[in-house]
Parts: structure tokens; C-alpha cells; sequence
């Protein structure tokens, strides 16, 4: 994925940058984001993906035991009131705030 990148970039011009000084670390954090809800519960985005394109997060309590994972959009702000909300895209590129129910079927 990175050749094809690199491929599509000009290389002369001002812009012009110098990949052979790129540096890409040997170890990433263990994960890319979380957001709180309004329960105190932590979601944790992991770099997991569905087959949708779904990123898994694994969620925590407010004392931080685990409860479970799940998959959500990776546009997600937070959980308020029982409703998920993400930021969306249209098909003209504006963005919009999105409102999904969410349901916990505890076992």
C-alpha cells in the first residue's frame, strides 16, 4: 500500500519531499482512540476491522473492567442517553452528525 502511494506522487516541484527519509516505527500503540459514554463507560478503538469496515472496540466500565467488545462506525463521537452518534459523510463530502439507538443485551 505504501509503493502504491508513493507511486502517485510527483517527485519534482516545490512540494517534492524526500521518502527515503521516512521513518515508520517498529511498535504502535495498542490502540487508535476512545470515547466515554455518559454511563462511564470507556470504548476503546482497536485496529480490529469487520468485514464492513467496522472497527471492534472493546469497552470498559468506569472502574476499568472489561464488559465486552463491539463493532461501531470509526467516525464515532460519543454515547449519550442511550443513542451513538457518529459523523457522517454524503455523497458531496459534507459532514453531517448521525444518531444510531444502541441496546445492551447483557447475559
Amino acid at each position: 500500500m505504501i509503493g502504491i502511494f508513493l507511486t502517485n506522487v510527483r517527485s519534482t516541484g516545490p512540494e517534492a519531499r524526500s521518502y527515503s527519509s521516512l521513518v515508520f516505527p517498529r511498535y504502535y500503540p495498542v490502540f487508535r482512540t476512545f470515547f466515554l459514554s455518559d454511563l462511564g463507560h470507556i470504548f476503546v478503538r482497536t485496529y480490529e476491522k469487520t468485514g464492513d469496515e467496522r472497527f471492534v472496540y472493546d469497552i470498559f466500565d468506569a472502574e476499568g473492567r472489561f464488559i465486552g467488545r463491539m463493532p461501531l462506525r470509526s467516525s464515532g463521537v460519543t454515547i449519550l442517553n442511550g443513542k451513538y452518534y457518529a459523523i457522517e459523510e454524503d455523497a458531496d463530502g459534507f459532514q453531517y452528525l448521525k444518531r444510531y439507538a444502541v441496546t445492551w443485551n447483557v447475559k
